[in-house]
């Protein structure tokens, strides 16, 4: 049997809020990674970012598949990975576009074919499993992908609160816009959780000026639940709740059963609301089935780190960068640094947790703990992340014990994790009354799109 070679083995605690990393060796992968300065660089970069055609992606992905199958270990592997998914994730959503606005679904099966082996990978990196040559070729159409980033691009994060995940019996997944992409291909891969999705965000209705249509319309696979007429509906994240809200609504005018949830929340707009600091809608956490501790940081900030790790933008300027010398990966360090994350001894996955939960508590958001010194112990040397007066008078008990207990997974890499650590899977959130879990921690296959 040959011996693996060596290489930088990936942990879970070395992602970042956007689900990037540091590494030192890119031989072979020059052209995708981002310099730091000191011999380190970022696992993204202006390859990442690129604007192309769906022909242009496909055949970047093709060869992509090449080097995957010459550096199939560890961080560098993750990064080759990483790169197919967004291109499959981003060609993907134009085929759902095309479906949906064109009735064209010659495409669409492929795409969702190739965005399913891309995160079965995705996930077999993550766990130390050896890879599968992906065989599915991503559609060549000449349709331009979207400019904009898909906003719930961190891998980690979406593996941690999936594994955390138990899905209800009888549901099937939906999932909206393109910043929830790789939702239903985590769970598929994960649980066999069939998904669709719909085509409704914020964005798109900007776009569509809020035009008010027919969901079922604007769903790719709305014959999904027809049979059990049973809804699961997971976002990337919440800050008002008012897309969620109005899906549900229509959704349970025709009749079905809906249960919801999103894998980051707002919360620091929830507390800022909750004082009178800002005026405008946040959502109501007892409407919401699945709730997690992990803030959300704005669009506003993942959209100026992305450009600070391109170089689009200047730290200090806040403008288009010109001749500056400071290598652009350290620029990216420095901004996130600035807005209170990448903080010494603490991950920025365990950051994004620290701060929903400061803004939780200070909300008056109880937390459901029967073991309250797990919060403390893992904290040590971050107490001003929290403040003791409630200036919210609103309690509602939304965390369980288990979605804590993340907190003290200070070391979750070679996955079986939870298993091995915890002694069993996590549960995100609380259970629907009467309904059990399905599936559990299950071989990781790329199932049928």
């Amino acid at each position: 049997m040959d011996k693996k070679p060596s290489y930088e083995k990936l942990n879970l605690l070395d992602f970042d809020l956007l689900g990037m990393f540091q590494l030192r060796d890119v031989e072979g992968i020059e052209h995708l990674v981002t310099p730091v300065g000191d011999g380190t660089f970022i696992s993204r970069g202006q390859e990442f970012c690129r604007e192309m055609t769906c022909a242009q992606a496909s055949e970047m992905r093709e060869k992509l598949k090449a080097l995957l199958k010459k550096y199939p270990y560890g961080k560098k592997a993750f990064v080759i990975a990483d790169h197919m998914a967004n291109l499959s994730g981003k060609v993907y959503y134009e085929e759902v576009q095309r479906a949906i606005n064109r009735k064209d679904y010659s495409g669409i099966g492929d795409a969702k074919k190739a965005l399913t082996e891309d995160v079965a990978n995705i996930i077999r990196i993550i766990e130390e499993k050896p890879i599968v040559a992906p065989e599915t070729v991503l559609p060549k159409s000449p349709d331009m992908l979207a400019k904009r980033i898909i906003e719930c691009n961190n891998m980690a994060l979406l593996y941690v609160f999936t594994k955390c995940f138990e899905v209800p019996k009888g549901y099937n997944m939906l999932n909206t816009g393109l910043g929830g992409i790789f939702i239903g291909p985590f769970f598929n891969c994960i649980y066999g959780t069939k998904w669709t999705n719909l085509l409704k965000s914020k964005y798109v209705d900007e776009v569509n000026q809020n035009e008010r249509y027919d969901i079922s319309k604007r769903t790719v696979n709305f014959g999904l639940f027809k049979k059990n007429k049973k809804v699961l509906l997971l976002d990337d994240n919440i800050g008002t709740g008012a897309t969620a809200r109005e899906i549900e609504t229509e959704f349970k005018i025709k009749g079905y059963d809906i249960i919801s949830g999103a894998v980051q929340y707002n919360w620091r707009n929830f507390y800022l609301v909750g004082i009178g600091a800002k005026e405008i809608q946040r959502f109501n956490p007892a409407e919401i089935e699945y709730i997690t501790q992990f803030n959300y940081p704005g669009h506003k900030l993942i959209d100026h780190a992305f450009k600070m790790l391109t170089g689009r933008m200047d730290l200090e300027r806040n403008e288009p960068s010109r001749d500056n010398s400071t290598p652009y990966g350290l620029l990216y360090l420095m901004y996130k640094k600035e807005k209170g994350y990448s903080r010494e001894g603490l991950s920025d996955i365990l950051t994004l947790q620290t701060k929903g939960v400061d803004n939780c508590i200070k909300s008056g958001i109880e937390l459901n703990l029967h073991q309250p010194e797990i919060v403390e112990s893992e904290l040590t040397g971050f107490e001003d992340l929290f403040d003791d007066e409630f200036e919210d008078e609103e309690t509602v008990q939304i965390f369980t014990e288990e979605s804590m207990r993340l907190m003290r997974a200070i070391d979750f890499a070679n996955t079986q994790m939870y298993g091995q650590l915890l002694g069993e899977p996590l549960n995100i959130g609380k259970k629907k009354p009467g309904e059990g879990p399905t599936g559990g921690e299950g071989p990781t296959s790329s199932s049928k799109a």
